[in-house]
Formats: structure tokens, sequence, C-alpha cells
């Protein structure tokens, strides 16, 4: 890459804002505005009601306390960790990326998102030789989220 930002990032842990990443950028498109990209979303998990989705996304934004949700790695890897979120961020540097989605219900948003590569996070979990595949579950609690409609 020619560019002479490729490849910062900040330093590691919650520094804001972050240096944008130039290999991720949209230049043919601005970005889309925020009230948009809230106000016409399929969080389903939150509600199926798109003009619900930005109050319910923000509440939940309030109970999310990264000090005290963890971050389980097992299976096939060199030790099994638990990491808290904030732990977790404090491990990588962070970087912008600005991505364009395409939904198939023929709409589109371009928006940054902030965080660290999939292989940092890899490489961290340490995986052995033999491991194949990574499986995520997350986890979802009823009296946080609503049941959709």
């Amino acid at each position: 890459p020619m560019s002479p930002l490729f490849g910062q990032a900040a330093p590691k842990g919650n520094a804001w804002p972050v240096p944008t990443n130039p290999r991720y950028t949209v230049p043919e498109r601005a970005v889309t505005p925020l009230s948009n990209v809230m106000g016409y979303s399929n969080y389903y998990e939150f509600t199926n009601r798109k003009p619900d989705v930005e109050p319910l996304a923000e509440a939940q934004a309030e109970y999310f306390d990264p000090d005290t949700w963890e971050i389980s790695v097992s299976g096939l890897v060199q030790e099994e960790k638990t990491i808290t979120a904030a732990q977790l961020i404090d491990e990588f540097a962070i970087e912008e990326r600005v991505y364009r989605h395409r939904c198939v219900e023929a709409w589109s948003i371009t928006v940054p998102w902030a965080g660290f590569p999939m292989s940092k996070l890899v490489a961290w979990a340490n995986p052995l030789e033999t491991a194949r595949f990574i499986e995520f579950e997350s986890w979802w609690d009823p009296q946080v989220g609503t049941t959709p409609t």
C-alpha cells in the first residue's frame, strides 16, 4: 500500500477518536447520517417496528458495561481464556473502517466501523493446528431485549 497511513491505528485500548484505515474507505459515497442508520434498521432483537429501534438500542447501550461483560474462549485453543469486554478492547489497537452495506431489501448505507481485525482476535485466541472453525455464541436475556412482535 502506498498510503503513509497504512497500518496506523490508535494506541492499544479505548482511545478515541481512532485513525481511519485508508484501505477501508468508500470515497464515492458520503457517510450515511446517523439518524438514517438508527431509524431504518433490522435489529429484530429489539423490535420489528423500525421507528422503535433507536430508543430501544439507546436503552441497551446504557445497560452495556464493558467492565462486567465477559468473553470466553474455549475449545481447540492452546489455553482457555475469559476476559472482560474492556480488557479485550485494551488488548488491541482500534481502527476505523468505512464500509458500504447493501441489503437484499434494496437499500444501502455507508457507515464507519471501529474495532480491530478478526485476524488479531484469532491470533490472540491461539487456536490449535487442528482447529478448523470458529463458533460465536451470543447471549440473550428476555429481560433485557424485547421479543419481536
